[in-house]
């Protein structure tokens, strides 16, 4: 049953109803009564120990109370029993029910919950048995409840009378406590009955709960009526009332009443309590029965008896103990020594002072169904860190980005714990009304940064008489990651509102630990349909906080996150890792120091968009080579607004250089948040090498009023061919609250994505608004750009033309001679070959004699200039089309004077109008380390179209190699007829890594006179020498020595 229950009905589903719902609620509603233990079992430190009275679980029956520090909750040794059962299922090998090991029975020490094992020993079941008592001794040291009031509340009489707050006449009880054993702050203790007080013999309320059962004349500590109650045999209950406020919202799973300590051995007996109730509330009017007992006679001196309550009926603030009957037959003194409360203290989430709505910052940079979402940064002690509000339809009169309507209706409104503010939504919603056939569908979310066990939630509605904007049918769902929700719980048919009314609702509190709650309204209490008003919704439960505590593994350069029973850990920005074994820093490019913006160089002889470019050599271990700064917007050119397009990748947010500042003069249009259309400010950096973009971070310039020009929208993009054509790699939108200076904002690109984790050598931040709702120059103070490789184009750029690479006769391949190229860059030094197995445009043949004017060699597919003839390769003699019934053979061999591990390599198409019926549409590239045995690295099909000069980059499998020889193998051209075949450039991009060196033969190799002379071997005449090697130390085999000298 889901709902709230009418007055005397049972509760009869775990997932529950409304609790303490209005003056209609009857106090005295029957729920199944709790008992105390019929046993002398106790539970202590994960043993049971034989009690000396009638004393329930939790501790051992004595003349005093001591702290019950051992208890435990009954619904937490339920779930863990039921999941040690189901694991010990999948041990022993069984399905379904446990084979004859376990029954089901009411438990008899009650503080072990409903159910305990009976096992029947077996060797199918010894394992599961031992694992259920070990883990039973770890819990009753671990998850401990709390003993209320504290032991060091203090005695009766050192609590404050309070004439200003009675109860039914009478003054009541506060003290303040401070100390660690219990919740801190006010307790008050309550009477509906008078009390003896006759000096020296006063026994006022807080007797009751002072946990000082040694009363003697003065001391207050005890209480008693100053009339006689009736006894077991009465016709009728008493109802003398003691009631203790808490400071804290309690779960109550035990409690506990103790009788006198002095007295005759013929009053005690009679003293006691035989009969009595349990009562919560949150309000201190409408109470909930959560235990009760009777027949409990013939007390001992001193004796406690303990009583299981029923905890699944949720937390509360006010505990009211109601003593109906004496323990003797006739109406006689009641005299009530201690009442102790066990339990599980609970919070209401967010805190109290979380902060009024309005005080919400506004983030549209996250959004939920399209609609923004607020968030509140919380520092206090319960739950700290960012609460975030969520809808899934638009609110009243919401402002703007930046601030709030005097009549908004806000977001934060709902989870503000204030109920003069309050969210309404914008429009009416569809399907709301009583009177409509079906049902809306509006999401109202809290994310927390603690998890949260919900036991109940409190909604507050609106006042002014908007109670028929109030929800009258909701559901609950909580989830770990708001995407995957788990129903909590549900209510239907609260028509019945009025103005500020706070209704009370339980959930299932055996599903778990959430971090989002999702409130779905469905119906609102009126007939039509309406907007949805709500003041406040407070949740009530247990704070689960791992990330807080401490209690994380997470790496010290990670972020710890809350999610549910259990934490995420996550690589702060510029780290890459699991988050938990390892965080490792990312690379920066450039390198800090690569110098000031202003320490650029201006090349006018390179321009973009008609504005000069910026470059800075840079020699350092890290992507050495020109950097090249360029934008498509004037910047300011003097003065302290000077803000070179360079400023922006140097490192150093300052400024005079140091930072970039687009031109005011004009101010760049369609760039506020409020334009209609976005503006187009780019910022590109070219690099000298190639990567992938694993994080970037925007960093405002540091000084000045600049924070709301720093860019809230922009979009990064990726180029292999100098900026001719771009693709997506990453954006942001809405970034507009809390810019602060000096801080960098970081952001993760989607690297799962295959065209966002390319390498790529040029990147374009094309800003498209700032931080102002109106139009204003874009400034940044830096760029940061972070890789967890960087990745080096071979050959490198300066290799040479291909016409400048020399023919070599001496090594030929299929036949034909090879060219080479040496290149003493510091990426790969050495020697660069190339082979090819069909012969090229316009080639005389020999080796001997110049190039061609219209020679297009092989080498010219590798030389890092655009493809023409001498700078490309094309073939003598057609290849295949697309339409062919067979693919060609046209091999293009790189061999390098280093090893190479691909990550993607690329082809470019030539210059000229045939560049789209000659470049390959389909190809594969290959690498070996030796030019015997190749594996396949990558391979493309129907690339038809091609463009001049353009590049297309295709992924390598990145397992494989290093190696040393890459061939290129075009298979057909973009042609479907067939013809010549050309490439502009064929691209290898990689890590290299220098070439191992070996030393032979090998330092084990043997002696001389270990050698063997070989007779049948000879060398002008003379015998060889051999030896079989199989060592580790070089190549192993046949080692042969000739001498062509006696």
């Amino acid at each position: 049953m889901t709902g709230r229950r009418d007055p005397g009905e049972e509760e009869t589903e775990a997932s529950g109803g409304a609790l303490c719902v209005g003056p209609q609620q009857n106090p005295h509603k029957t729920t199944n009564a709790q008992h105390r233990s019929d046993t002398p079992c106790t539970l202590s430190s994960g043993l049971c120990k034989q009690g000396t009275g009638g004393g329930g679980v939790g501790e051992e029956t004595d003349t005093d109370s001591r702290p019950q520090n051992n208890i435990i909750s009954s619904s937490s040794v339920k779930t863990i029993y039921i999941s040690l059962v189901c694991w010990a299922n999948s041990l022993s090998g069984s399905s379904g029910r446990l084979k004859g090991t376990l029954r089901s029975r009411p438990s008899r020490c009650r503080g072990l919950g409903r159910f305990s094992p009976r096992p029947v020993v077996n060797s199918s079941t010894l394992l599961w048995v031992l694992l259920l008592v070990v883990l039973w001794g770890l819990m009753t040291k671990s998850t401990a409840l709390t003993h209320l009031p504290p032991s060091d509340i203090g005695r009766g009489d050192t609590w404050t009378e309070d004439t200003s707050v009675t109860y039914s006449g009478l003054s009541t009880f506060t003290k303040d406590y401070t100390g660690t054993e219990g919740c801190v702050g006010t307790y008050r203790a309550r009477s509906n009955t008078q009390w003896i007080n006759a000096p020296p013999w006063v026994w006022p309320p807080q007797g009751a709960f002072d946990r000082n059962p040694n009363a003697g004349p003065g001391t207050t500590s005890r209480y008693e009526p100053d009339s006689n109650m009736p006894g077991t045999s009465a016709a009728s209950d008493a109802n003398v009332e003691l009631i203790l406020e808490l400071p804290c919202l309690m779960q109550i799973e035990q409690y506990g009443v103790q009788g006198r300590i002095e007295g005759t051995s013929s009053e005690i007996p009679d003293h006691g309590v035989s009969k009595g109730e349990l009562h919560g509330s949150t309000d201190l009017s409408s109470w909930t029965l959560l235990g009760s007992y009777s027949g409990e006679t013939t007390w001992t001196a001193g004796e406690t008896r303990n009583f299981t309550a029923d905890s699944t009926l949720g937390a509360f603030k006010y505990f009211k103990f109601v003593a109906q009957r004496v323990s003797g037959a006739d109406p006689g003194i009641m005299c009530i020594a201690d009442i102790h409360l066990w339990g599980e203290q609970v919070q209401e989430i967010p805190p109290s002072d979380i902060g009024a709505g309005t005080t919400w910052t506004k983030d549209p940079s996250v959004t939920y169904n399209g609609v923004k979402t607020v968030y509140k940064d919380y520092a206090g002690s319960v739950c700290p860190g960012r609460f975030r509000a969520m809808s899934s339809v638009e609110w009243h009169d919401d402002n703007s980005w930046y601030s709030y309507g005097s009549d908004e209706k806000p977001l934060g409104a709902l989870f503000d714990r204030q109920t003069n503010t309050w969210i309404s939504s914008r429009d009416n919603i569809a399907n709301i009304g009583q009177s409509s056939g079906g049902e809306a569908d509006v999401d109202l979310v809290l994310q927390t940064p603690c998890s949260v066990t919900l036991s109940a939630y409190k909604l507050t509605t609106r006042d002014q008489h908007f109670d028929t904007q109030s929800p009258s049918k909701a559901v609950v769902y909580g989830s770990t990651d708001g995407r995957s929700w788990m129903e909590l719980g549900s209510y239907a048919g609260e028509t019945a509102w009025t103005s500020l009314e706070q209704k009370a609702f339980f959930v299932n509190t055996t599903l778990g630990a959430f971090n989002y709650f999702k409130f779905n309204v469905r119906k609102n209490a009126g007939s039509a349909d309406n907007r949805v008003s709500i003041a406040d919704i407070e949740l009530i439960g247990t704070v689960l906080d791992l990330c807080g505590g401490g209690s994380h593994n997470c790496d010290g350069n990670a972020t710890c996150t809350n999610a549910g029973s259990s934490f995420t850990c996550a690589c702060n920005y510029g780290f890459t890792g699991d988050g938990v074994s390892s965080c490792s820093a990312l690379t920066l490019v450039p390198s800090a120091d690569i110098g000031a913006g202003g320490t650029w160089t201006e090349d006018s002889s390179e321009t973009y968009s008609g504005l000069s470019t910026f470059t800075k050599d840079y020699s350092g271990a890290m992507c050495p080579g020109t950097f090249r700064a360029k934008t498509n917007k004037a910047w300011n050119p003097s003065g302290t607004n000077l803000g070179y397009p360079s400023g922006a990748f140097d490192r150093k947010p300052q400024s005079f250089g140091e930072s970039f500042y687009a031109s005011g003069s004009p101010a760049p249009s369609n760039t506020g948040t409020d334009s209609g259309t976005n503006g187009n400010v780019e910022l590109i950096l070219d690099l000298p090498c190639r990567m992938p973009l694993v994080s970037f971070g925007i960093q405002p310039r540091e000084t000045g009023t600049h924070l709301t020009q720093t860019p809230s929208q922009l979009v990064v993009s990726g180029s292999v061919d100098g900026g001719t054509s771009w693709t997506e790699v990453a954006s942001y939108t809405g970034e507009v609250s809390n810019w602060e200076f000096g801080v960098t904002r970081g952001f993760h690109v989607n690297t799962s994505d295959a065209n966002a984790a390319k390498p790529y050598s040029s990147f374009k931040f094309d800003i498209q608004k700032v931080s102002s709702a109106t139009d204003g120059s874009v400034v940044v103070g830096d760029i940061e750009l972070y890789t967890d490789k960087t990745l080096t184009q071979l050959p490198p750029p300066d290799i040479g033309r291909g016409d400048t690479w020399t023919r070599d006769a001496s090594v030929t391949y299929n036949g034909i001679y090879t060219l080479y190229k040496d290149s003493s860059n510091s990426a790969c030094p050495g020697r660069y070959r190339v082979r090819t197995n069909t012969n090229w445009s316009y080639n005389s043949g020999s080796a001997a004699g110049s190039f061609d004017t219209y020679e297009w060699p092989p080498s010219g597919a590798f030389d890092r200039v655009e493809g023409a003839a001498k700078s490309g390769y094309k073939t003598a003699a057609s290849v295949s089309g697309t339409a062919a019934a067979s693919d060609a053979d046209v091999e293009v061999i790189l061999e390098l004077p280093c090893r190479l591990t691909l990550h993607s390599y690329g082809v470019q198409g030539r210059l000229g109008a045939v560049v789209s019926s000659e470049t390959p549409s389909q190809a594969e590239l290959l690498g070996s380390s030796g030019l015997s045995t190749w594996t396949v690295l990558g391979s493309f099909s129907g690339e038809t179209g091609w463009a001049i000069a353009e590049t297309r980059v295709f992924s390598a499998d990145t397992t494989a190699g290093p190696f040393k020889f890459f061939k290129f193998v075009g298979k057909r051209i973009s042609s479907s007829a067939g013809g010549l075949m050309s490439i502009g450039e064929v691209l290898l991009i990689g890590e290299p890594q220098a070439l191992a060196l070996t030393q032979l033969p090998p330092s084990d190799i043997g002696r001389g006179d270990t050698w063997i002379e070989d007779t049948s071997v000879t060398y002008s005449g003379l015998s060889t020498f051999t030896k079989d090697y199989t060592g580790t130390q070089g190549c192993t085999g046949r080692y042969r020595v000739r001498t062509n000298t006696q």
